[in-house]
């Protein structure tokens, strides 16, 4: 086995309100993708910022193989969450620039990674190699960004230019280790999202998990009072409880807590302060949740929520396996 990179591939340039693309190299295995983004711009006699920071900029980063297997779809506010919870607190999301009446100046930074081989337990840095993405077998492999515009950020703000970079970490396997590790995994990163509408109770807000793969973890945002691309992360109490209840198998709650035992326990076994409304779900820890062969609605996130004081929702980022 052998190790490459980073290597940087190039840079997405921004653009407002557009999609654009970068085809990603195709030589090994691709065990990360790392993103960094930055914007220059103005600011104007008075601004309000999101809080979010610069990550408002990017609703939607996409990976895409052979042109049509999505393997990962999700907003870069949700990425670098996910990059923190795997980094253990290192990933850098800067605040806006909130000086006024500024020309030509760095309005905020973010970092963000895509882990195709995170390994089962994301406290250690072993190398899964199971989910290494496997660039060199696929026809096309393309990171599609779509660009916010100044809006994004708040008031007050103006994007003169920005770009996000990109580079990867490959992997080398000699037949003997591709053997031995067969069959390999398809690793998916993907988004799913619910409106709150109302205060419920007795576990009666649902929102139905994806079946017909491995379910391995996933990071759940409580937002209140927010636009997707302007949220504004609700407080603990906004959702007080929740549990991960399989009912294929019997109404089996393969995971009942509190929402302040959760963040209780992501300071305590990841070593990370999650940002207020965030926490992780860790099914691998119960052994994951295979949902291969399940139909929709036998495996549901159930939880306790208050009611709504604005346009609200619960979104998830769901790490998940399928067999390649």
């Amino acid at each position: 086995m052998q190790f490459f990179g980073p290597i940087r591939v190039g840079a997405i340039a921004y653009a407002s309100g557009a999609t654009v693309a970068l085809d990603l190299p195709r030589n090994r295995f691709i065990s990360s993708v790392i993103l960094r983004t930055t914007a220059i711009g103005d600011t104007a006699g008075s601004v309000t910022e999101t809080e979010n920071g610069l990550a408002a900029l990017v609703p939607t980063v996409r990976l895409i193989a052979n042109g049509k297997d999505e393997r990962v779809s999700a907003e870069l506010q949700d990425l670098y969450r996910y990059t923190k919870m795997r980094s253990q607190n290192t990933a850098l999301l800067n605040s806006l620039l909130t000086t006024v009446s500024q020309t030509d100046v760095a309005l905020g930074e973010v970092d963000a990674k895509i882990d195709f081989a995170p390994g089962q337990d994301p406290r250690t840095n072993k190398l899964d190699v199971r989910a290494l993405l496997p660039a060199h077998m696929f026809a096309s492999l393309r990171l599609e960004v779509t660009w916010g515009t100044n809006a994004s950020l708040g008031t007050g703000y103006t994007v003169d230019s920005g770009a996000m970079e990109v580079a990867i970490k490959e992997v080398s396997l000699s037949d003997a280790e591709i053997k031995a590790v067969s069959p390999f995994m398809a690793y998916y990163l993907t988004e799913l999202q619910q409106t709150k509408t109302a205060a419920v109770g007795n576990y009666g807000f649902e929102v139905n998990l994806p079946v017909g793969k491995i379910i391995r973890r996933f990071i759940l945002t409580n937002i209140d009072n927010a636009l997707r691309v302007a949220g504004v992360l609700a407080t603990p109490s906004g959702l007080s409880a929740y549990r991960v209840r399989d009912t294929k198998r019997g109404n089996l709650d393969v995971i009942e807590t509190s929402w302040e035992m959760s963040v209780a326990q992501d300071r305590q076994e990841y070593g990370i302060t999650p940002d207020t409304g965030v926490t992780i779900v860790d099914l691998d820890s119960v052994g994951s949740l295979d949902a291969r062969g399940y139909s929709q609605g036998q495996a549901r996130l159930q939880a306790n929520v208050d009611a709504p004081t604005g346009v609200s929702n619960v979104r998830l980022l769901l790490e998940e396996l399928a067999t390649s």
